[in-house]
């Protein structure tokens, strides 16, 4: 499965930002546009307000990146970090005409987007409706995001129908989130449902929500490592899905059907089956009404007419998955020789195997042995294999930090350990993530 790197939009050049501009142009002028506009019209409390709202926001923004690159193979979905200025000598890097233009001239006020249509001589538009908001302010502060990334838990918890602690999502979704849409326009497109999509902003935005997810996620994998208990073991998938939860005991069944006004009274909350549990199919790729004896709301999936598609939240739990990370992200590793087999070697004799693993990653990444308890060991200064796992023309462009971020999938081998005189023949390979204290408190382009 090719990988893709989602970018922060302000590291974009003026032709990188076209291009991508070029393509959501291209997909708005075919139509295809406009059922997401849909989607989120009537999605309402079956993506928001719970525990989907993450997952249902990812499959959604996945969906859409999937067919912009069947126009244009060599671009994501970037990022807007909304909350940096993004600035360069006081000119903004995000509101710009080279992408989708920038704030309205009154509250609410109109902004026409114009390009030339795919045939080279029709005159397109598409009209948005912002607010007439700072092009150099940051929408949301970073001490909110920080907020957020520092609750242990994904969900509020519940006990007896009294709010017992708020989490992640629920802090995320109302602050930071609800933040950045205000700030672009309320009043204006971004104040509905119905409406919030027809920005292509929309896209940006959300793409950001989910990349703080995949940073939360992240730090729950780092943390998780650092347990001794943990030493040397992959990190399991049902750690993902422990971290999707309801009352923090149940994660197969997150979201109890009929349970409403439970979490905070200012998000409205489903009173019948709500597509939140981990392994619902959500809407609207089930292909049900989002809103019962209203034809108009359910949607053939567009990719299998005529039949539903099995889409979870299970299914949307790690960005890898999908076919994407983001240009912030820690080095991805997969593990494929947790065991280190020594049985053929005579005790009393030194020999040398080999640990394999695969790195994604959009940065350089180094190999760094360390000791392994046990009568097999990893040597701790094995320095003629200190080399970088990524080749030098991607180091220059990683350093240079100018184009697409360097992205390599490959199998390493280097000497992971030597065996004398082992009593069981074997060590445990393992990947370690970045030690906490090398780990910045919240990562940034």
């Amino acid at each position: 499965m090719a990988v893709s790197c989602r970018r922060n939009v302000a590291t974009m050049d003026s032709s990188e930002k076209q291009r991508f501009r070029n393509a959501v142009f291209t997909h708005y002028e075919r139509g295809l546009y406009q059922k997401y506009i849909d989607f989120h019209g009537f999605v309402s409390n079956l993506g928001h307000g719970g525990p989907a709202f993450l997952p249902w926001h990812r499959a959604f923004l996945k969906f859409f990146e999937e067919e912009l690159q069947a126009i244009d193979t060599g671009i994501s979905v970037p990022y807007w970090d909304f909350t940096s200025a993004n600035t360069t000598d006081g000119v903004s890097e995000v509101w710009t005409d080279d992408l989708f233009k920038g704030a309205a001239a009154a509250n609410p006020g109109n902004v026409t987007l114009e390009w030339t249509g795919e045939d080279g001589t029709t005159a397109q538009s598409w009209v948005i409706s912002r607010e007439a908001f700072n092009e150099t302010a940051a929408a949301v502060t970073t001490t909110s995001i920080n907020n957020s990334l520092n609750f242990n838990t994904y969900q509020a918890v519940v006990n007896g129908g009294a709010l017992q602690s708020r989490g992640f999502r629920n802090h995320l979704e109302g602050n930071g989130h609800g933040g950045a849409h205000v700030f672009i326009g309320v009043p204006g497109d971004q104040q509905s449902f119905a409406t919030a999509v027809n920005d292509p902003m929309f896209m940006l935005l959300h793409a950001n929500i989910d990349r703080i997810w995949s940073e939360w996620q992240q730090r729950k994998k780092r943390d998780w490592a650092a347990d001794p208990a943990n030493a040397g073991n992959p990190y399991p998938a049902s750690e993902l899905a422990a971290n999707y939860f309801y009352d923090g005991l149940t994660p197969a069944t997150t979201w109890p059907d009929g349970t409403q006004n439970l979490i905070e009274s200012s998000f409205f909350l489903p009173a019948v089956a709500n597509r939140h549990n981990l392994d619902d199919d959500m809407w609207p790729w089930d292909g049900t009404e989002a809103s019962p004896g209203n034809a108009a709301s359910a949607f053939a999936p567009w990719s299998n007419p005529g039949s539903a598609l099995s889409v979870t939240p299970r299914d949307h739990l790690y960005t890898v998955d999908q076919g994407y990370v983001y240009d912030t992200d820690m080095p991805h590793a997969t593990l494929t020789t947790p065991t280190l087999s020594f049985v053929s070697i005579p005790e009393g004799q030194t020999t040398v195997r080999a640990a394999v693993f695969e790195v994604l990653a959009s940065v350089r990444v180094w190999p760094r042995s360390r000791f392994c308890r046990g009568p097999a060991r990893i040597s701790r200064h094995l320095s003629a294999y200190r080399q970088p796992l990524l080749g030098r023309m991607a180091q220059r462009k990683a350093r240079r930090g100018s184009g697409s971020p360097i992205l390599a999938r490959q199998p390493v081998r280097w000497p992971a350990a030597r065996c004398a005189s082992a009593a069981s023949k074997q060590a445990k390979a393992g990947i370690f993530p970045f030690p906490q204290t090398q780990l910045p408190s919240r990562m940034s382009a």
